[in-house]
């Protein structure tokens, strides 16, 4: 199957330079893109840099070095104005341009394109149905779609074949029910745990106990206050919360009070991050529940929690499918204080409890999350709709 893929494709580089790349879209894109590719995909790019819009950052992106860009597939690398009032109607008009470059030699069985939410992606939908092409888009974040009464994701996707969630809670309650729509997961390469009674690399020696581990952007959406009141109410001393991801490192420090339990890690390397992780105790997902939005974006942290088979304790959000609940240590309240309760409890686990978590999370992430398996569901119900050309 050949795919166009309109979406993240961001280097090492791009990742850790000065550029407003999303690091959660980035490394979730390359996991489905290495899915599909195992898949027997043959996949082709078309991708922007991003960076903030000037004055924070630079007026025009001419510099498309390859560096800036994964070189796994050829990728039609698009240069932009990033003024206001100009950035969005140059991308549109950029990424229609390469699409029709690209359908002019190469004739994708489908447009795959990484949400509905910016313009440009549309307008590559557009280019695809003009062509008889499906186009699906895969939504993974947004606004809470009931404050608008769907209007706007409808609109978005007008063009669309198909559409994937990752929210169960957008696959149950998307209201055009005319057209195929597949409900999937994220996942990791490969299984990562290593049994609690196995030894592994000594952890660093630390005054701590226990280590509790949170990766990723830490703001409103992805539950920073609700994270601040499971700090305050957490009185344990024998504990220590590690943050991970791009951040200020002083003022996310100062968030918390200066509490000396935090350590605050900001942007590290994957290797870092996985020493982190190899060496949890456990770890937690606090996106609060209350936020609407939180319907729609699925957090795709908790599959790279999950494949250190380690316990994750996690509030319940609606975008979760019910499976998760085989698996995540969700609290009774979904409240910072039922949050902290869950945490004392799962301290409290001995070896074999630990162990037995241990082989269903292996048996549960091996069967069902693993990206090679994500993928192929996706090309099964990408192929239904390449047939109907």
């Amino acid at each position: 199957m050949r795919v166009l893929w309109s979406g993240p494709f961001a280097s090492n580089s791009a990742l850790k330079g000065n550029v407003a790349v999303n690091q959660a879209a980035a490394k979730w894109s390359r996991g489905l893109l290495r899915g599909l590719e195992s898949a027997g995909a043959e996949i082709r790019v078309i991708n922007h840099c991003s960076e903030q819009r000037w004055p924070a950052g630079r007026v025009f992106w001419k510099d498309n070095s390859p560096r800036w860009f994964l070189d796994w597939f050829p990728c039609e690398r698009i240069a932009y104005c990033n003024a206001w009032g100009v950035k969005d109607t140059w991308l549109d008009r950029a990424y229609a341009n390469a699409a029709r470059r690209i359908f002019s030699t190469w004739h994708p069985d489908i447009v795959l394109c990484y949400n509905s939410l910016h313009s440009f992606n549309v307008v590559v939908m557009r280019e695809a149905a003009k062509r008889g092409i499906s186009a699906v888009p895969i939504i993974l974040d947004g606004d809470d779609p009931r404050q608008d009464n769907w209007q706007k994701l409808l609109r978005d996707n007008r063009f669309a074949a198909g559409v994937v969630f990752l929210s169960w809670w957008m696959y149950q309650n998307y209201p055009q029910r005319n057209i195929p729509l597949f409900h999937m997961d994220g996942g990791a390469e490969e299984f990562k745990g290593v049994r609690p009674d196995e030894s592994h690399s000594a952890p660093t020696p630390s005054i701590y106990t226990y280590t509790l581990v949170h990766t990723g952007a830490l703001d409103r959406w992805r539950g920073l206050d609700f994270m601040k009141e499971i700090v305050r109410l957490c009185k344990r001393k024998d504990v220590r919360f590690v943050f991970c991801g791009k951040c200020d490192k002083e003022k996310m420090w100062a968030e918390f009070g200066n509490d000396s339990r935090i350590e605050v890690k900001g942007f590290i390397s994957n290797e870092a991050v996985e020493r982190i992780c190899l060496n949890a105790d456990l770890f937690m997902n606090v996106r609060n529940p209350d936020i609407g939005d939180n319907v729609v974006n699925y957090p795709s942290k908790v599959p790279n929690y999950l494949v250190w088979g380690k316990p994750v304790v996690s509030t319940w959000i609606d975008s979760f499918s019910p499976d998760y609940r085989e698996v995540l240590c969700v609290p009774e309240q979904n409240t910072p204080e039922g949050f902290v309760r869950k945490i004392e409890e799962v301290l409290g686990w001995n070896e074999d409890v630990r162990y037995r978590h241990y082989e269903k999370l292996r048996e549960w992430y091996s069967a069902k999350k693993q990206w090679n398996v994500q993928a192929e569901r996706l090309i099964a119900f990408l192929k239904g709709l390449a047939t109907k050309l």
